[in-house]
């Protein structure tokens, strides 16, 4: 990231970003990732990291959470998919190109599958919240409403369980403390 030359740092993040997914014992991928996620909220419509492949990737490290369970609980690597979710929201909020290109790279599915409690109400919490800024554009609309009975009964599920679920994780967490 510090590098001065544009090309070499471009080429430079954009392997990064096709290696990392591949990653299976990296301790310091979540760090990664958190200071990605700063960056995408200091700098949401900085240009260099959405067109250097951050949206496949970070589609693909959400994926490998959901489907490889030996990796997610390895590290700090239960972390991540919340991140590549914040990742993708922030860079989206409020840049339609940003959001057409995510929609482009894959992001939506993986995004539901978060939604769908492939984790936790925590990640579902972040992928509403990517998969509404996805939606908020005309230009992105009808990529996202192909999913929309799901995703309006995924929310809705989500909204009215939600402080159950939260208080049940609690108690739970205080019977063990």
């Amino acid at each position: 990231m510090k590098e001065r030359n544009p090309s070499i740092r471009s080429n430079g993040i954009k392997n990064y970003f096709k290696k990392m997914p591949l990653v299976d014992e990296d301790q310091e991928l979540v760090l990664v990732l958190s200071g990605l996620w700063t960056m995408a909220m200091s700098q949401p419509n900085e240009k260099e990291l959405p067109s250097l492949g951050i949206f496949e990737c970070m589609a693909s490290l959400i994926n490998k959470g959901i489907n490889n369970k030996s990796w997610l609980h390895k590290n700090q690597n239960i972390y991540i998919p919340y991140y590549a979710a914040h990742i993708i929201g922030s860079y989206t909020m409020n840049n339609v190109e940003f959001a057409m290109k995510a929609l482009d790279c894959g992001v939506l599915v993986p995004l539901l599958e978060l939604l769908k409690g492939q984790m936790t109400w925590v990640e579902q919490r972040v992928a509403i919240r990517a998969i509404g800024h996805l939606a908020s554009y005309e230009k992105t609309f009808k990529g996202v409403a192909i999913y929309e009975e799901e995703i309006v009964k995924l929310a809705m599920k989500l909204a009215s369980t939600c402080l159950e679920v939260v208080y049940k994780e609690v108690q739970l967490i205080r019977s063990f403390g």
